[in-house]
């Protein structure tokens, strides 16, 4: 009952929110990649790490798009589900 209230109706509104949400977990991925590294081995594997910044660009590109067609699909499927239950 708790999601229903709070569903968005809107395709502007589900976009936005799965957008957002795809955003903060991209900035939270390039965040753990800058905290990712290590010891791989002794000489020059002893500094191994991810790039941070090109995977927070690709994370931001790959989760902003999957958030919003998340989003999009989302609430469709809301909107689709509660004009079938209105009609029974």
């Amino acid at each position: 009952e708790a999601l229903r209230q709070r569903a968005a109706s809107l395709p502007d509104q589900g976009a936005l929110r799965g957008c957002g949400g795809g955003l903060l977990a991209a900035l939270a991925f390039g965040l753990l990649a800058r905290l990712a590294g290590g010891a791989a081995g002794p000489g020059r594997m002893q500094h191994v790490a991810p790039f941070a910044s090109s995977a927070t660009v690709y994370a931001l590109a790959a989760f902003g798009l999957g958030g919003l067609v998340g989003g999009l699909l989302a609430t469709a499927w809301q909107r689709r589900r509660s004009s079938v239950s209105t009609v029974d």
